[in-house]
């Protein structure tokens, strides 16, 4: 298995195929900075004492308790290269799609981080093709992730089937892939396993839960970059328009790759003065010319009833 980047425990180690632990720095898991200790995982400045002294940091528990007294292993040996990079996807990219995909080549090339501002079915992810293709081309290692994890499971086949060439790893909780691969598919949490690993971190749904209000995800992604990191969503938050007023580079896409733009609700207030059984009769004449012309609708109502 390549451990090119990783950061990891005495126990994630003894779980794996590893064969060059000799290979690995050892640093302490928590250090004492100021005063305070601070964990060298994730960063975080809270530790919680344990009834016999120890402290251990409750930011990153989940991927497995680290005390004062324990030790992470980083390898820090270049990467090795094990896929060629050649794009398999035969799709094409809309005018606007293209541009986006341009700028954001331009971008990375120069190393600078980017944001791609685009509306949900604009065709972020195929927009990222071109960049990693080239990326991996250049013997260059490439991380996607996400905060969820069911955004990690629908690409995962995607992205398989635009790179058949290269090989993928997919980790997230509960699934950890050990194939070495150029290219990583998986949750935020996950790079926390990795140190300085990255030439390029793409992060979708940047501002979905967990990540939104949760610095640990954030500092585990600059944790784990040696290279720009591009960011897609279609709500960016406080944070990100900040950065952007600071001069991130940005691409916006508000329409879908159909070209049609969204439709927008049209709010129209009724009185509801009779039974909350009975349906206004401007509501139901609503939904009877929408059934007639053979299209969908959803409609709430406060009682099935």
């Amino acid at each position: 298995m390549n451990l090119a980047g990783a950061q990891l425990t005495e126990n994630e180690l003894m779980r794996l195929t590893v064969s060059n632990i000799a290979q690995a720095t050892s640093l302490p898991a928590l250090i004492q900075e100021h005063g305070r200790w601070c964990c060298q995982r994730c960063g975080d400045r809270k530790p919680v004492q344990l009834p016999d002294g120890r402290f251990y940091c409750s930011a990153c528990v989940s991927l497995g308790r680290l005390t004062n007294r324990d030790l992470l292993y980083r390898f820090e040996q270049p990467h090795r290269p094990v896929g060629d990079g050649l794009l398999t996807w035969h799709g094409t990219l809309t005018p606007a799609q293209q541009k986006a995909s341009t700028a954001l080549q331009t971008s990375v090339t120069a190393g600078a981080d980017h944001l791609i501002w685009a509306v949900t079915g604009a065709g972020k992810t195929e927009m990222l093709f071109p960049t990693i293709s080239q990326m991996v081309q250049q013997g260059k290692r490439v991380a996607i992730v996400s905060p969820r994890i069911d955004v990690i499971r629908e690409l995962a086949p995607r992205l398989r089937t635009a790179f058949a060439t290269i090989p993928i790893a997919v980790r997230y909780g509960g699934h950890f892939d050990q194939t070495d691969s150029d290219l990583l598919l998986a949750t935020v949490h996950q790079l926390l396993r990795f140190h300085r690993a990255f030439d390029l971190i793409v992060v979708d749904e940047v501002d979905a839960f967990p990540m939104a209000g949760t610095p640990m995800l954030h500092r585990a992604v600059q944790g784990a970059r040696r290279g720009p990191v591009v960011y897609l969503t279609a709500t960016p938050d406080r944070p990100l328009k900040a950065a952007m007023r600071k001069g991130l580079m940005v691409s916006r896409l508000f329409r879908r790759f159909h070209g049609h733009p969204l439709p927008v609700p049209a709010i129209r207030l009724m009185n509801f003065k009779k039974l909350p059984s009975q349906l206004p009769p401007a509501i139901v004449k609503w939904v009877r010319d929408v059934v007639a012309t053979g299209r969908s609708c959803l409609l709430f109502v406060p009682k099935i009833s």
